[in-house]
């Protein structure tokens, strides 16, 4: 055998565990992420002081609930019109139905922030994202 083959078989040898050392990483990641995300619990709730206004800014710029997953409507809830603030991500084209709802009731001091999926659940609904209620938390006590 020439050298020339040496250094190809050696190179060919090389790049092989290069690719299964990427892609074992890859998967790794993935299933570390997934499970230190599974230990993580859903808030149901969190309360904050301030504004909610500023809060509803900040979170519109930054969450995933606004940018992913098809069209976000921001409107008022119907059953509390001067207290409650509805966000809700709508999925479907002809027959739109909710699928993550966020809800931010106004306190004497304050504000709350109550995922819908807890209240008002029905077949196609989804409990916030956790990545979503990190958002909430960072927005809410004013770290973004």
């Amino acid at each position: 055998m020439e050298a020339w083959q040496k250094r190809q078989q050696s190179a060919e040898r090389i790049s092989k565990w290069i690719g299964i050392f990427i892609a074992s990483a890859f998967i790794f990641l993935c299933a570390l992420q997934t499970t230190v995300l599974s230990v993580v619990p859903f808030p149901k709730a969190l309360q904050f002081k301030g504004s909610y206004e500023e809060f509803v800014v900040c979170f519109e710029a930054s969450a995933k609930l606004s940018s992913q997953d098809g069209i976000t409507s921001y409107r008022r809830d119907i059953k509390k019109p001067e207290s409650r603030i509805r966000m809700a991500q709508v999925r479907g084209f002809l027959g739109p139905s909710t699928s993550r709802v966020l809800y931010v009731d106004h306190l004497k001091e304050g504000y709350r922030v109550t995922d819908g999926y807890y209240e008002d659940a029905h077949a196609k609904s989804r409990p916030v994202r956790k990545y979503d209620w990190i958002i909430v938390w960072l927005c809410g006590t004013g770290n973004l």
